[in-house]
């Protein structure tokens, strides 16, 4: 018979409460978490590639490559070391790649640096991969207090940090109420013709890139400023933050004006 190779796990999960220093955690609650790991592995993947849009799934054998099995358990509380489900150098280095950006995605969420993150100077496709991974996270942390017996979780990535990524109660909570919340980017500049005006709500609509409509939420004296002097001046120009919203399919719709002011040249759109 041939030798077993033993493997490291490449995220070790550990569920803590009284009740699971005599019981293991319930298949349940155990299953939603391990797919959901699953998942955010496939996310990281298609991030470390720049490939990355909601919705979009891997081929079978890609799914398989960078498939994870349970390689270790043991109660303390309750701790699951988990492997590649492949041995095969070149999986390990696709996986790798994809725990870098899962480390760093879960610790956002852990430290609840979510809006902090936003505000600095984010490039797009991790800016994505954070915002729809929240669903998945969300699934993992609903297991603390859900009547399984998890108090609390720690997300151990050795590959990346020896530190644990700590889920409480607290950061529960944080989690479902950020995806409620209205998310500020770092300060850009858009720009696009007016399409329509909402006075009651002080918002106008423009269309960017072409064909995209944003509605930019301005202040009165912003609005007053568009409403009675875009006359002949059909390009108007906002300086601002994108408004964001976590598992929104596109990049922002909703923009927060800091100055407003028009540009006559057509070509700028």
């Amino acid at each position: 018979m041939a030798e077993m190779i033993y493997e490291f796990p490449v995220i070790d999960l550990k569920f803590s409460g009284p009740r699971l220093n005599i019981s293991n955690i319930p298949i349940y609650d155990l299953g939603i978490t391990l797919v959901s790991v699953q998942k955010l592995i496939h996310k990281g993947y298609l991030t470390s590639e720049e490939r990355f849009e909601k919705g979009k799934k891997l081929a079978k054998k890609q799914r398989i490559d960078l498939s994870l099995q349970i390689g270790e358990h043991r109660k303390s509380s309750d701790f699951y070391g988990l492997i590649p489900f492949i041995s095969d150098p070149a999986n390990h280095e696709a996986i790798k790649a994809s725990l870098i950006f899962v480390y760093h995605g879960l610790k956002l969420y852990a430290e609840k640096r979510i809006k902090e993150y936003f505000a600095q100077n984010v490039d797009e496709n991790s800016r994505k991969f954070v915002c729809h991974i929240h669903g998945d996270v969300l699934s993992v942390v609903n297991r603390v207090g859900a009547g399984g017996g998890t108090e609390s979780i720690q997300i151990i990535v050795p590959t990346i940090s020896p530190d644990p990524i700590k889920i409480d109660e607290g950061v529960r909570d944080y989690i479902r109420e950020v995806a409620n919340e209205v998310i500020l980017g770092s300060i850009i500049t858009i720009r696009g013709p007016v399409q329509k005006m909402y006075t009651a709500s002080k918002i106008v609509t423009i269309i960017i890139n072409g064909h995209e409509k944003c509605g930019i939420h301005m202040n009165s004296e912003q609005f007053n400023q568009v409403r009675y002097d875009q006359a002949d001046r059909p390009i108007l120009v906002v300086v601002g933050r994108p408004m964001y919203r976590l598992d929104q399919d596109h990049i922002f719709e909703e923009f927060e004006a800091i100055s407003v002011s028009f540009d006559t040249d057509s070509d700028a759109v």
